[in-house]
């Protein structure tokens, strides 16, 4: 059993699109469950969002509560993951009753809280998100020693199931509960080097796991684009129906009405009557003789009314095509704010984990820590023998 504890966080919405999704990705193939616990609703999203409103109206609660205001808390998500040794296969409820436990050995048993179990590792694991402040009273939980309570629960859960799969963890609560640190000796330039393997190994991991995310970031904006595009088309070509028949319509109405012109002397006069003071007595005449002059203008009276017709099609289209794009622009925003999200919560997990790095003290290094530090050791050798050919070589021609 490997407790561990995320950096604090800022924001709920950017730890669920993490957690609760694949990397990188709105799939969520990797959860294999979700607890909810103290939130009255099933739906992990709607779950957020009452964590968040809850630590938004954090002094409301506490002046309902009788208590005192204070400053608002900057970083209300508390974050830690459960991991089980990958020849352990404990069921979901074994899952979620160890989460539950930790939560009450750390005073979070009243608090608002998902439990997520993932599969993309090769052991079972769970991610615990808590909201640190409590909603009923909205005072924060201080998390002072927390990684010391967790340390001190996964060494009794462990006793508890028969096997001690991590016994440098039980030597080092011994040592801290004789108020001993454990010191092996280790130089100082030793320790250091080993720290600055672990912190390049530590960021070289972050930069391919944002190189990853970022490669899957341009489909996802693509993929909006093809949906504005392909939206735009469909209403184009809707819009081109709907207006068949009026184009049909029209053309049948002018037809009509030319053949009427050309073969009735009334409606040549209606026509010449509807004309303006100064041109209607020979607006007449020309009726009457069938004066080509005014066919000529009725005959671009009805263009007129077909490019009227024509600029109420092409203004419903670039409607259409706008509403189209408003939403492609809210949904392209939507995705910037999630993406920046991950990212900041991810930089936020790493600047933690190499801050653990080199606040580690000398002589605690697990198994893994002390090969990275023979390792270091080792380039220290090499180096210290390089030095030494190349002095007795003397300096270059």
């Amino acid at each position: 059993m490997v407790p561990r504890v995320a950096k604090a966080g800022r924001s709920f919405k950017g730890a669920a699109q993490y957690y609760l999704h694949d990397r990188g990705a709105d799939t969520s193939d990797r959860v294999t469950f979700v607890e909810i616990l103290n939130v009255p609703t099933r739906d992990p999203h709607r779950a957020t969002a009452h964590m968040i409103d809850t630590a938004t109206h954090a002094d409301m609660l506490k002046r309902k509560a009788g208590l005192k205001g204070g400053r608002k808390l900057e970083k209300p998500v508390y974050s830690y993951s459960l991991s089980w040794h990958p020849s352990e296969k404990p069921s979901q409820e074994e899952q979620i009753a160890a989460a539950k436990d930790t939560l009450k050995v750390l005073g979070l048993e009243d608090h608002q809280a998902l439990i997520v179990a993932h599969s993309d590792r090769d052991h079972p694991h769970v991610h615990i998100i808590v909201n640190r402040v409590h909603p009923e009273t909205g005072r924060a939980m201080v998390m002072s020693n927390d990684q010391l309570k967790l340390s001190a629960w996964a060494e009794d859960y462990e006793r508890k199931h028969g096997h001690i799969l991590c016994p440098q963890r039980v030597a080092n609560n011994d040592n801290r509960r004789q108020r001993f640190v454990k010191h092996d000796a280790q130089t100082r330039r030793q320790h250091f080097e080993w720290k600055r393997a672990a912190s390049d190994e530590l960021w070289s991991a972050y930069r391919k796991e944002k190189e990853i995310a970022h490669s899957a970031y341009k489909p996802r904006f693509q993929t909006l684009w093809d949906q504005r595009t392909a939206r735009i088309a469909t209403d184009k070509a809707r819009l081109k129906a709907d207006y068949k028949d009026k184009w049909r319509e029209l053309y049948k109405q002018q037809r009509k009405a030319l053949h009427a012109y050309d073969n009735r002397l009334t409606e040549r006069l209606k026509y010449a009557a509807r004309q303006t003071h100064s041109s209607r007595m020979r607006a007449f005449l020309s009726a009457v003789v069938s004066d080509g002059v005014m066919r000529a203008q009725f005959i671009q009276d009805q263009q007129r009314e077909r490019g009227s017709l024509s600029a109420q099609q092409l203004h419903d289209i670039n409607a259409a095509s706008r509403q189209a794009t408003d939403q492609w622009v809210n949904d392209r925003d939507h995705l910037r704010d999630s993406i920046t999200d991950q990212n900041k919560d991810r930089l936020e997990d790493y600047k933690e984990r190499s801050d653990d790095i080199w606040k580690t003290p000398a002589g605690s290094a697990s198994e893994a820590q002390k090969r990275a530090r023979e390792a270091a050791e080792r380039k220290l050798k090499s180096d210290a023998q390089r030095r030494k050919r190349k002095r007795i070589r003397g300096p270059s021609p």
